[in-house]
């Protein structure tokens, strides 16, 4: 038995297209509302977006540790990774390649950018590469029971010298060695069993080889906060005498 149809009537047929338009309406609404939204969202990132590229700059490749560099440790590929940072952030003398094999003359943090100055020149190893500027290496034989020193490390160097091999004069009392400061601010430069090679500021090298020569010199370690701030001992200055 087929069904009656129903014809709806003209103003159920005006209603139902005014309903139908009425959410037409909402949808089209909404749909515009979510692209000004959208569009306020987009324009205002690359807004944000030119004001930081204007404020530090365009990216630029620089080469960063990977994990604490120590002083005179050579640096492998493994200790580097590149990295993209803002150029205003780059240091002026920042590596970006080639660096592997070159030698580290002062300490470099995990992230920190690779910059000239704390490397020692291309081709220079041990303690060459170590040496600052104006200096000259000499070992210092070790003494049981002395200071434990590694590269880097600020030293004055003190001459214990016997007073008969320097024709002092004695009295009654027994005879005391005497102590003398030869060289302040030396830096060590490689340390093994034996003895301990510093670097002397050159206008002490006779002094300090004099000493040496002529009885037992002692190493002193010198205090951090005796260098200038932020300086951990005069490696870390190579960049300024160059």
């Amino acid at each position: 038995m087929r069904r009656p149809v129903v014809v709806p009537r003209r103003g159920e047929f005006l209603l139902a297209r005014l309903r139908l338009r009425h959410r037409e309406v909402l949808w089209w609404a909404a749909a515009l509302t979510l692209a000004v939204v959208t569009v306020t969202i987009v324009g205002g990132t690359l807004g944000r977006a030119d004001a930081a590229a204007d404020r530090w700059g365009v990216e630029r490749t620089v080469l960063v540790a990977t994990g604490p560099i120590e002083i005179g440790q050579t640096i492998e590929p493994d200790d580097l990774r590149s990295a993209d940072w803002p150029a205003a952030l780059v240091p002026p003398d920042a590596l970006a390649d080639d660096a592997a094999g070159r030698v580290a003359v002062a300490v470099i943090g995990e992230g920190e950018v690779l910059v000239e100055h704390r490397l020692a020149p291309g081709g220079l190893t041990g303690a060459t590469a170590l040496l600052p500027p104006d200096t000259r290496a000499l070992a210092v034989p070790g003494l049981a029971g002395g200071l434990t020193l590694r590269p880097g490390d600020v030293v004055d160097l003190l001459a214990v010298v016997d007073p008969f091999a320097i024709g002092a004069e004695v009295g009654d009392g027994p005879a005391e060695s005497v102590a003398e400061v030869v060289a302040t601010g030396a830096t060590v430069v490689a340390v093994d069993d034996d003895t301990t090679t510093v670097a002397v500021p050159t206008d002490r090298v006779r002094a300090v080889a004099a000493a040496l020569a002529q009885g037992v010199v002692t190493l002193a370690l010198a205090s951090p906060l005796d260098q200038a701030p932020g300086i951990a001992g005069p490696l870390a200055e190579r960049g300024t005498h160059r």
